[in-house]
């Protein structure tokens, strides 16, 4: 797994007013940006992120995205318990 350091930058805008960016993004964006960029204190983020496929794979439920969950309408079903206690 690679870990990604990402801040919020301060950088100058089209209109020339420097402002916080909205979203988290690497050093190198940043200076692709606005080659004065400033990381903004208190927002750094480190994300580990899979470098192959098999990290990839790895990480995944198994067979197809709802294994795990519940199943889909499981709100809908009866609930004995929960009616008997509401009648009394």
């Amino acid at each position: 797994m690679k870990t990604l350091e990402l801040w919020r930058w301060r950088i100058r805008g089209l209109t020339g007013k420097v402002h916080v960016t909205r979203y988290r993004m690497t050093e190198a964006e940043a200076i692709a940006r606005d080659p004065c960029a400033v990381p903004e204190p208190g927002t750094r983020e480190l994300r580990q992120v899979p470098e192959s496929a098999s990290e990839l794979a790895a990480l995944s439920p198994g067979k197809g995205m709802r294994s795990g969950l519940p199943a889909r309408g499981w709100w809908r079903q009866p609930v004995p318990f929960i009616r008997a206690t509401l009648r009394a």
